[in-house]
């Protein structure tokens, strides 16, 4: 079992939201995206960053808000976006001494 860290709100549902980009992590927290990752958004910050798990590799971690569209939505139609710049973080810092996690068992 993982622990979460501080501050993460446990009551939020999940829900799923799919990479639009590829982000290439520049904190130790923060975890890698490739464009069509299926994310679970587990919290939310006021700074446009998030605390999700990538469905393919298990890790959990922060990335940027803007890099994600709800599956299902009208933003979600499968066309080539323009790559977006990640935002400056702020509040996720302050929440995320939790360092990189991962669900899957060691080996």
């Amino acid at each position: 079992m993982t622990n979460l860290p501080a501050g993460a709100d446990t009551s939020v549902v999940a829900e799923k939201y799919r990479a639009v980009a590829d982000y290439e992590p520049q904190h130790h927290d923060e975890i890698k995206l490739i464009q069509g990752n299926n994310i679970i958004i587990l919290h939310s910050y006021d700074d446009g960053w998030v605390l999700g798990q990538n469905e393919t590799t298990n890790a959990i971690g922060l990335l940027p808000r803007n890099f994600l569209v709800l599956i299902g939505s009208d933003a979600d139609s499968g066309k080539k976006k323009e790559t977006p710049y990640a935002v400056k973080r702020t509040s996720s810092f302050m929440h995320a001494s939790f360092g990189k996690m991962s669900l899957a068992e060691p080996s």
